[in-house]
């Protein structure tokens, strides 16, 4: 009698997708059956034996062995593999600082993904449908099928490198670099003893993947992830509207300490969304500036920083992430940027967004002046009658447009007439010029003397 001793519901997902990942035991041999949640993801749990069949094809004699599988009714059996994950290898050899043998390691396994890859990228809808529009993929090589989630979580070592999920398995072309991309942002970019690696080693640049590339398939994978959950709301989002969230001591003191104006609160995030326990509060230094050095354990994709509570006015004298300063545009507010560095916010809960594929560090300086009730009323009045008057501009110019169509339409018509009075012109030189119309003139002539 098969026995269940572990199951796995990966349900956060939109309903075709929405599977049951179960480990049974049956006569002793573990097995690893999985089955639709509903109907609707019966087709894409039948997909995976397709997916088998295709990957066992591309990746037989290369090096990598695809996970055995069979089909049964509404459902497929997989081996259970015992042994290490490629990550658990790797993590072995950066724990040892065996940083060769990573490198190492990355090179054959990601050289069998990028060998398997031998026919030309080409844009199709059904690409479009599930990672967007990302034109920088000419002249790209795809696999006949592709398995994007050949993450190294994914292999298993024993008796060489086994492939156990291919779950996300797609037969249109799609880029083997993102294939790569994908490897290496989920294994280097989740820890920070991994990403100095990945920093220090310049892997991304190793395999070719530049940062223009890198900015083009986390777009891509954002997509993907979009597509997956097709407007089913997973329940780790719903969390900062359910939770307040947490706060440290230090925090709480620092916030206690008085409502310090000018005080800083630098907010940042790994999925765009904003939450307080991922905030740090910065006091201006003498009263004065705000000083911000910031050195992040992992990546962040968006921070946020806000200079207060209230309407203020921000001087810029430092601003880079990166390494890179910042210039206006880079950045969105709630304020005006008067240029010179000077920002104006005539609201409460002042903030400044930012956002990046791989943010590390943060340098700001800044100073920051309240805006007095008078300071913001008169801002506003200069807002409006400044609104007020380029609305009167723009309907000048939209009169003096107006103005200029009749003028040219007048002008055509001018033309044209002037073309018309001259073609008469020409007839009559033309008919003057006739043999009967000088005959006619001696006519009238004669005509005319003998009225006389």
């Amino acid at each position: 009698m098969m026995k269940t001793i572990f199951v796995k519901y990966s349900n956060e997902r939109s309903a075709e997708f929405s599977i049951r990942t179960a480990i049974c035991l049956d006569g002793g041999k573990k097995k690893v059956i999985k089955t639709p949640c509903s109907e609707k993801a019966d087709k894409h749990v039948k997909n995976i034996y397709r997916w088998f069949e295709e990957l066992e094809k591309l990746y037989t004699g290369k090096g990598l062995k695809i996970n055995q599988c069979c089909l049964t009714d509404h459902a497929v059996e997989m081996d259970y593999l015992e042994g290490q994950t490629l990550e658990e290898v790797m993590d072995g050899y950066v724990e040892r600082k065996e940083y060769d043998k990573v490198e190492e390691t990355l090179d054959q396994y990601l050289s069998l993904i990028l060998d398997s890859a031998q026919e030309d990228f080409y844009l199709t809808s059904e690409f479009q449908e599930v990672f967007g529009f990302v034109p920088e993929f000419e002249h790209m090589k795809s696999a006949s099928v592709t398995d994007i989630d050949m993450v190294l979580n994914n292999v298993i070592v024993c008796d060489g490198w086994n492939l156990i999920d291919y779950e996300w398995t797609f037969d249109f072309p799609i880029p083997v670099e993102f294939v790569v991309y994908r490897v290496l942002h989920y294994y280097f970019e989740t820890t920070g003893a991994r990403n100095e690696i990945l920093r220090d080693r310049k892997i991304y640049e190793r395999f070719g993947i530049s940062e223009e590339r890198q900015a083009a398939y986390a777009q891509m994978e954002k997509m993907f992830q979009q597509y997956i959950i097709q407007g089913y709301e997973p329940l780790r989002m719903m969390y900062p509207r359910i939770t307040p969230g947490v706060i440290s001591v230090e925090d709480a003191l620092e916030a206690y300490r008085g409502q310090i104006w000018g005080r800083l609160q630098l907010f940042w995030s790994t999925d765009g969304v904003i939450r307080e326990r991922d905030s740090r509060f910065f006091s201006p230094r003498d009263g004065k500036n705000v000083v911000c050095n910031m050195e992040f354990q992992e990546p962040v994709s968006s921070i946020r920083l806000d200079p207060g509570e209230r309407p203020c006015v921000v001087e810029i004298h430092r601003f880079s992430v990166n390494g890179r300063e910042l210039q206006p545009g880079m950045y969105a507010l709630n304020g005006k940027d008067l240029g010179n560095g000077l920002l104006i916010f005539e609201q409460n809960d002042p903030n400044i967004l930012y956002e990046e594929n791989a943010v590390h560090s943060l340098e700001l300086e800044w100073l920051v002046m309240p805006l007095s009730e008078e300071l913001t009323g008169a801002f506003k009045t200069l807002t409006k009658k400044s609104q007020e008057q380029e609305q009167l501009i723009r309907e000048e110019r939209e009169k003096a447009e107006i103005l200029r169509e009749t003028i040219a339409e007048r002008d055509r018509t001018i033309r044209d007439k002037n073309q018309v009075i001259e073609q008469k012109r020409l007839l009559i030189r033309e008919m003057e010029n006739t043999k009967v119309w000088k005959a006619y003139r001696k006519y009238r002539r004669l005509k005319e003397r003998n009225k006389e």
